[in-house]
């Protein structure tokens, strides 16, 4: 019983933590949206916990998180789906990455075991879990301060009537980014089970990379269109 309102209560604030900082990342809006997040994160938190400690199923657990984040995102926030799914994938990703990057240090310094992912409480995963949180959580507050993130993405709701050409270079990047993210993470969860500390902290490192690349060149090709745009109509 104590275990489960452990992971209840830690899960809570670790789906809370990454939900908004996928948001700040791209500049979409928190405040107008806080109590659907905090009603997702309580549902995402139950369905973990359903997974990992009633049907024993935490390989699927992360796969089918990104999958209701994105959903969350294209109904609750009404954002298109492949910027929904963009969006999911490089935020996760990126708190994913604390994650291996403590498990990489914790494990060659013996401080938890290298299995730690068959463990859903304990100080071993709360040595992880914390930490990370609390990193998420700085994170978006710093950007949410300094008024920094990606601004390529119009702020929903989007306009559903439009109908997208997915052949511009905006929706190829993100449909890139997308199967990027999504493939790291589950090439992710396979290292975790053959308890490969190294090619985790390599194979995350480098799917984040991609990933943050496109997004710094979607937002310097949407400010050069925007600049474009203003000088056509000012010529």
């Amino acid at each position: 019983m104590k275990d489960a309102a452990f992971y209840y209560v830690l899960g809570y604030f670790d789906a809370l933590s990454y939900i908004l900082l996928c948001l700040q990342l791209y500049m979409l809006p928190i405040k107008d949206n806080i109590k659907k997040i905090a009603i997702y994160a309580l549902f995402i938190t139950s369905f973990s916990f359903m997974m990992r400690m009633v049907f024993k199923l935490p390989e699927f657990d992360l796969g089918l998180q990104y999958v209701f984040l994105v959903l969350f995102l294209r109904y609750a926030l009404e954002i298109k789906t492949h910027i929904s799914a963009y969006v999911s994938g490089v935020g996760m990703l990126t708190y994913i990455s604390f994650q291996l990057l403590l498990y990489f240090i914790y494990s060659i310094s013996g401080i938890v075991p290298i299995d730690v992912i068959n463990h859903n409480t304990g100080a071993a995963v709360w040595l992880i879990q914390v930490p990370s949180i609390l990193i998420g959580f700085a994170l978006t507050g710093i950007l949410a301060l300094l008024h920094r993130g990606f601004t390529f993405i119009v702020a929903p709701p989007h306009d559903f009537l439009i109908k997208e050409n997915y052949s511009e270079s905006e929706n190829r990047v993100m449909i890139l980014g997308a199967v990027i993210s999504f493939v790291t993470m589950a090439l992710t969860v396979t290292l975790l089970y053959i308890a490969n500390p190294l090619w985790l902290a390599i194979t995350a490192s480098i799917g984040l990379i991609i990933s943050i690349y496109l997004s710094i060149r979607s937002d310097r090709q949407d400010a050069i269109k925007n600049v474009n745009n203003y000088r056509s109509k000012h010529k």
